[in-house]
């Protein structure tokens, strides 16, 4: 709990709703600009499982708002450097990935999980 004792300062948070958040379950769809700050937010908070799906690949052009990453990452799946640095930012929590492309046939299965929540974090209006 020690980790996690500045949020027991906030109003109506307790040891309590922690260890609930430690239960749920969240997917990120897009480990961009947009889901990396999301996913490392989510992890060191506690989020009991988060659920990374994202298809793409590094890209150095990318580096200056995709700050999970780094330059030695390059061309590697998002999806996969993601779950590792997650890994390494919380090991109390579970991260899985998948390099999936969104798609309406394949979204059903891909999400699948009892989630608690879904972050549409892509970049694009065909996801």
């Amino acid at each position: 709990m020690e980790r996690y004792s500045r949020h027991f300062n906030l109003p109506g948070f307790s040891k309590e709703t922690q260890v609930e958040l430690s239960k749920k379950s969240i997917a990120v769809i897009g480990a961009g600009g947009l889901g990396t700050p999301v996913l490392q937010y989510l992890a060191a908070a506690g989020t009991g499982t988060i659920y990374i799906i994202d298809h793409d690949r590094v890209s150095l052009s990318n580096l200056q708002r995709q700050v999970l990453f780094t330059e030695e990452q390059i061309e590697e799946s998002k999806a996969q450097s993601a779950n590792a640095y997650l890994n390494n930012l919380n090991s109390e929590i579970t991260v899985k990935a998948s390099s999936h492309k969104v798609t309406k046939e394949n979204i059903h299965d891909l999400l699948n999980k009892n989630l608690d929540l879904i972050i549409d974090a892509s970049d694009n209006f065909e996801t």
